[in-house]
């Protein structure tokens, strides 16, 4: 019996447990919400020529009501049309060596037969399916193995042949070959990166320093090393950052209009009752009042300079820039005096609120700034460094 089988039949996990358990979801689902019958969906699918579905349905209809005839007779059929479609697009992909995908494909049939085989369907057996299994994934172990050579001889930056070669190395797990590739080629294109900060802002410093090494040494990154001069390692790059210039900025409150409105309003006694003429129309009144508008703002500006050195060989500087971010924040609030309902209809004064609530402080604003800073030299430095 194929391994693969073996290992497919301790406990159906990759097949008839997580069926199971979307039939059961589909079932509970029906039962609470009072939709269509089993039954009458594995019909609708089938008429639809969606089988694989049909199946599914017409299954746990079988196992709702295992008297009903014409069910596993529908499912029977379904079945077969439906795994022979699945090998029918197998032995396509298979043809046309298309070894991921047909390793897929092999995968679906071996879930459905898995699952068909509570039901008593048989058409496709556990061995056929797992032989496909085995051959899909022997073509698909060749294919990245190919992948792998190609990659490595066409001379592909390293970043491309290492995502080929742990391709390789996910279907060829204990292939020393694979393995002794990827971390030759992995060890080669490491760069242990020493940096160096000049400024006299000691703590926003270590600031952007500790971001640009977060961002630069995150999990998925593999290719770098952020290391001190005192390490016994090979130092092969250095990263500069300079402080060039800070620009705090805050206006405090400003004044920025101001003036008078008046509005017709409907006038009312000191029973707040609507006030009437004696023909019993409304009784209105021109009311004012006096508004000034106030607004605040503040902003944080950072320069940072920076340069990547490559230590080995002449010693040249591959990569120097400046980066340079802006924070801005506002806040405005108004005034008045007189009769309020005179700025009912002029939202444009009341949108500004009467919250004298102050805008965030540039030094808030120039830890942000800097962090953006810091965010943009390590995609630089990442960019150019880790190829």
């Amino acid at each position: 019996m194929h391994s693969s089988i073996q290992r497919r039949r301790q406990g159906d996990v990759r097949g008839g447990s997580a069926l199971r358990t979307w039939g059961a979801l589909i079932l509970l689902f029906l039962l609470l919400c009072g939709c269509a019958t089993l039954k009458g969906t594995g019909k609708d699918y089938a008429k639809k020529s969606k089988h694989v579905y049909a199946c599914y349905y017409l299954a746990l209809a079988s196992k709702e009501k295992p008297e009903d005839k014409e069910v596993q007779t529908l499912l029977e059929n379904e079945a077969r049309v439906a795994l022979e479609g699945i090998l029918k697009d197998y032995d396509e992909q298979a043809r046309q060596g298309m070894a991921y995908e047909a390793l897929g494909t092999a995968l679906h049939l071996d879930d459905m037969v898995l699952f068909l085989r509570d039901y008593g369907i048989t058409h496709v057996s556990e061995e056929e399916a797992g032989s496909k299994v085995d051959e899909a994934l022997g073509s698909a172990r060749k294919k990245a193995l190919e992948e792998a050579d190609r990659a490595i001889a066409s001379g592909k930056g390293g970043k491309e042949t290492l995502a080929v070669l742990r391709r390789a190395m996910a279907l060829l797990p204990k292939d020393k070959d694979i393995l002794h590739r990827y971390e030759s080629l992995r060890k080669a294109l490491t760069k242990n990166v020493v940096a160096r900060f000049s400024c006299k802002n000691e703590q926003l410093c270590k600031k952007v320093m500790d971001k640009v090494i977060h961002k630069v040494t995150e999990v998925r990154r593999e290719l770098i090393n952020i290391v001190t001069e005192k390490e016994q390692k090979k130092v092969n790059t250095r990263l500069t950052i300079a402080l060039e210039d800070v620009h705090l900025m805050d206006t405090d409150w400003q004044l920025v209009d101001k003036g008078v409105v008046t509005a017709r309003v409907q006038k009312y006694d000191k029973f707040m009752q609507p006030m009437k003429d004696a023909k019993g129309q409304p009784i209105f009144e021109t009311v004012s009042a006096s508004y000034a508008i106030y607004a605040r703002e503040t902003s944080a500006t950072v320069v940072l300079s920076f340069a990547v050195d490559d230590l080995v060989g002449r010693g040249t500087t591959i990569l120097a820039d400046r980066v340079t971010r802006t924070k801005t924040d506002r806040a405005s609030f108004y005034e008045f005096s007189g009769d309020e309902r005179a700025l009912a209809m002029r939202p444009d004064i009341t949108q500004h609120g009467t919250n004298q609530m102050p805008p965030r402080q540039p030094e808030d604003l120039l830890e942000e700034a800097s962090m953006d800073a810091g965010t943009a030299i390590a995609e630089a430095v990442l960019s150019k460094v880790e190829y």
